[in-house]
């Protein structure tokens, strides 16, 4: 009876170093993974969300403005001055809450030792409760109300003062709340694209046309094509269309949806060599312990979910006009918070 009781003692015991072994092992490896994220976080750079904006003085202001119009083309539309403009009193919606997250991507563009420039404003909007996700391209003309400064371009506002001052313009016009940017500087944004090893994109015979242009002793045809960093970015900035922009910026949700698919597609351990590489390329103001919330709650819906895109203003919903000297789209605010409410949230109407 004694040798039975001392054998499953033995037992009892084999079985509990085995477990503590076990969850050494699993700590170990727990805190090793800790320890790497953390590890390739601090590659980023971060700007701190609460900073306090610094004003801008009248002579700023119109530097900065003289700089955007730099590349202004054929002007159309009336001449307008800015009081004959009603924009409204402000967005009376919030687009936010438990079950969405919007994440915006700038694409800025420093130039000639100029100020940076919202080139491309890509918000990403990701519907937890639909399993869907929505890249919402604002264009760069429209005409918006900018807090403390003035009605003109939005991609003033990031020019004025930052993702801080891009996200309130965002908020006050759209009732948009923006939980969190992420920027990459166009130059960096081509070494990304060669990372990845280039990206396939399908061209029209005009986009096919444009790149050869624009790109001596390039072989582009119409159909799927790969292309490498410069390529990709000549592309996406390729404005010569009959609506102009618009185009541009369905470029630049295409280049970006194959960029995520190829992603995607990669193992896991490229794509951690791939994050070692690209992240020191990115700047947010997300912390740290946000970032890490936000992929354990945001990736697996990226791996498998519905993917939309669409662009503010939206189609009908603006005119073309000539305000303080710059080309602009006048958008009918209603309509537009209203799309913009049915394709993020579900709702049927504006609260």
């Amino acid at each position: 009876m004694s040798n039975k009781k001392t054998g499953a003692s033995s037992g009892k015991r084999l079985a509990l170093q085995i477990l503590c072994a076990v969850l050494a092992v699993v700590l170990v490896a727990l805190l090793g993974a800790t320890v790497y994220v953390e590890f390739l976080l601090g590659k980023m750079n971060y700007v701190d969300r609460n900073a306090v904006q610094e004003t801008l003085s009248v002579e700023e202001i119109q530097a900065i403005d003289e700089e955007l119009q730099e590349e202004e083309g054929e002007l159309s539309g009336p001449v307008l001055d800015e009081s004959e403009v009603d924009l409204g009193d402000g967005a009376d919606v919030e687009i936010g809450g438990d079950n969405i997250v919007n994440i915006l991507l700038i694409g800025q563009d420093t130039r000639d030792g100029g100020r940076a420039r919202s080139d491309s404003m890509i918000l990403c909007t990701f519907n937890l409760e639909e399993n869907e996700l929505t890249l919402t391209s604002f264009m760069r003309d429209l005409y918006v109300s900018i807090p403390g400064y003035k009605n003109t371009r939005i991609n003033a506002a990031y020019a004025y003062g930052g993702m801080q001052l891009l996200n309130e313009t965002l908020y006050e016009n759209f009732g948009v709340v923006v939980d969190g940017n992420v920027e990459v500087d166009f130059e960096q944004f081509t070494e990304i694209i060669d990372l990845l090893g280039g990206v396939e994109l399908e061209l029209t015979s005009r986009e096919v046309s444009y790149l050869r242009e624009q790109v001596p002793g390039s072989k582009f045809v119409e159909g799927m094509n790969l292309l490498n960093g410069e390529e990709a970015l000549v592309h996406a900035r390729n404005r010569r269309d009959v609506d102009g922009d618009f185009s541009r910026t369905n470029r630049q949700r295409q280049l970006l949806t194959a960029l995520m698919d190829k992603y995607k597609s990669s193992d896991i351990t490229t794509m951690l060599l791939l994050m070692d590489d690209i992240l020191p390329m990115i700047t947010t103001d997300m912390t740290k312990d946000q970032i890490v919330g936000y992929v354990k709650e945001l990736f697996p819906l990226l791996m498998n979910c519905e993917m939309s895109t669409q662009s503010i203003p939206v189609a009908g919903g603006y005119y073309d006009a000539v305000i303080g000297g710059a080309q602009v789209l006048v958008p009918d605010m209603e309509m537009n918070i209203q799309a913009l409410m049915n394709s993020l949230v579900g709702d049927e109407g504006v609260g």
